[in-house]
């Protein structure tokens, strides 16, 4: 499983009902806050990413969508 900007964007319109597009959500550096969405929602994502896939990103709620991405696609995540 890869997270890509595509399927983040659209879990973003779902969990936070932010619509942003792919090419938007993968502009370096731009931050959650600057998209919309507020940390209830990344809690959402976070929330659904990990049910979804079984992961466990931890405490820390990342503050961009590239930091998101970066947990969820990391080997240590994945148990690989």
């Amino acid at each position: 499983m890869e997270l890509t900007y595509d399927e983040l964007a659209l879990l973003i319109k779902n969990r936070a009902g932010v619509t942003v597009p792919a090419e938007t959500v993968a502009e370096p550096g731009i931050g959650f806050d600057e998209l919309g969405v507020d940390s209830l929602g990344v809690l959402g994502i976070v929330a659904e990413l990990e049910n979804r896939y079984g992961l466990k990103l931890g405490s820390d709620l990342p503050g961009t969508p590239q930091e998101l991405l970066d947990a969820v696609n990391s080997p240590a995540v994945k148990g690989v």
